[in-house]
């Protein structure tokens, strides 16, 4: 089965992308937990989130989630979280794990023939590789696309300082 694209808001093709992991990227469990419960478990993993995603898109990127969260309730939060933004966004899920990032397969079907700006595209995941991550395979899938990637807490986190 090939991986599940939806697309929220009447998306359209450009040719800057910003990307993102979905878990522990932007959203994270309420009340401290590690793994959400049920659909509507889901807080902003920081709060300035939403701004930054709605500027990326006024900035004429291509607003995109890559996920390898396969199961069906967690499409449907993917969803609903994504529609909380009102801006035109692609979802792309892994529903096998031959396809699982760091494969960049996810991409290639997104992006098709369409023309993306690697060099003014990114990636933001917190699979990086660093000693408390579970893996690097957000490092290694945006290393796959060939456009950088960055992680959430320096790219979301607003101090109070």
């Amino acid at each position: 089965m090939a991986p599940t694209i939806y697309n929220v808001n009447n998306a359209v093709h450009r040719e800057k992308m910003a990307a993102f992991d979905y878990d522990w990227t932007l959203v994270c469990p309420k009340g401290g937990k590690k793994f959400p419960s049920n659909v509507n478990d889901w807080q902003w993993l920081y709060p300035s989130i939403p701004e930054k995603i709605k500027n990326y898109y006024e900035d004429g990127f291509m607003v995109v989630i890559f996920t390898n969260q396969s199961k069906p309730w967690k499409h449907e939060q993917i969803k609903n979280v994504a529609k909380t933004l009102g801006i035109p966004l692609f979802i792309v899920i892994a529903t096998e794990k031959c396809d699982y990032k760091p494969n960049p397969g996810l991409f290639n079907i997104l992006v098709g023939n369409s023309k993306i700006n690697k060099d003014k595209s990114f990636f933001i995941g917190d699979a990086l590789g660093r000693s408390s991550d579970f893996s690097d395979s957000d490092k290694v899938f945006a290393e796959n696309i060939g456009i950088p990637c960055y992680c959430p807490e320096k790219e979301f986190h607003v101090s109070n300082i």
